[in-house]
């Protein structure tokens, strides 16, 4: 029986890993730099149910400087068409609805939970603080 070749089966696995990534990256809905050029925010997920938009995404290191992010009281989102900001949601306790800080810029997920649009705005800015605008998100309604 053949055995293939070292050259091939490192082919293959570069071949797999590329298709990986690249479906990975298919599903960003968009994505923006931090200002230190250390990392990068992705957003994956967009997503409006009643009075409720919830975005998820992703913080990816890209170099050995990532330090924590925690900037949810800079967050909003912004309808431009309106000129109209989304503010993060607070629970009773005035503590934002999203996932405790933004972690670290070391391939970690984050979520949270703005006031929703109306429903006749279909994309929508999110602007972080530290981080260029991810701009023309579009929104999946529920």
């Amino acid at each position: 029986m053949k055995r293939p070749s070292v050259l091939a089966s490192l082919f293959m696995i570069g071949f797999i890993c590329a298709c990986s990534i690249s479906s990975a990256l298919a599903d960003t809905l968009g994505e923006g730099r931090h200002n230190s050029h250390a990392g990068k925010v992705l957003v994956d997920v967009v997503s409006r149910r009643n009075e409720i938009l919830t975005v998820k995404g992703r913080l990816i290191c890209e170099s050995g400087s990532c330090k924590k992010y925690t900037h949810y009281k800079e967050a909003y989102l912004l309808d431009e068409e309106r000129g109209v900001k989304y503010f993060i949601l607070k629970d009773d306790r005035n503590d934002v609805l999203a996932s405790g800080g933004l972690g670290t810029f070391n391939n970690s997920r984050f979520w949270a939970k703005f006031t929703a649009p109306p429903t006749d705005v279909m994309t929508i800015d999110l602007y972080l603080d530290g981080v260029e605008p991810i701009e023309a998100l579009p929104i999946t309604d529920k």
